[in-house]
């Protein structure tokens, strides 16, 4: 995997090396990898620190085995998206408003994009208006 997303070979020798192998353990025990892997979780941010984790030198600080790698990516990379918001506005509102896409971050901060961030608050507003006089309005079972 690193070299699939880095598109070069982790450990590269010479072709006169007496004993390649030797050369590779080598490079393991002495921990040479440990600045390819800081470059990996700087080049690929989502991914990176786990493949790191995956080739570090003590058996101890690796996954015991596919399944534990497995368990890691899919509790990071695979959240439902408006996780956070959803959490958030039932802690804080106790219901779920739905406000449609964030902002595009590169995007962010340029004058036509202030007129949408306040259109989605206005928005969130109104719908919560909406549902306040709904349950104002709603009979009551008391």
């Amino acid at each position: 995997m690193f070299e699939m997303l880095m598109r070069e070979p982790l450990y590269t020798l010479d072709e006169t090396a007496e004993s390649p192998l030797d050369r590779i353990i080598g490079d393991i025990e002495a921990g040479d990898t440990a600045d390819r892997c800081e470059e990996l979780r700087t080049k690929v941010p989502k991914v990176g620190p786990f493949i790191s984790r995956a080739l570090r030198t003590r058996p101890g600080d690796r996954y015991e085995n596919g399944q534990e790698l497995l368990v890691d990516l899919r509790r990071t990379l695979h959240r439902p998206r408006g996780v956070d918001l959803r959490e958030f506005c039932q802690y804080f509102f106790e219901r779920y408003v739905e406000i449609g896409d964030a902002p595009d971050p590169e995007t962010l901060g340029r004058a036509e994009d202030q007129v949408s961030r306040l259109s989605i608050e206005e928005r969130l507003r109104r719908s919560m208006a909406r549902q306040d006089r709904a349950s104002q309005d709603a009979p009551s079972d008391a």
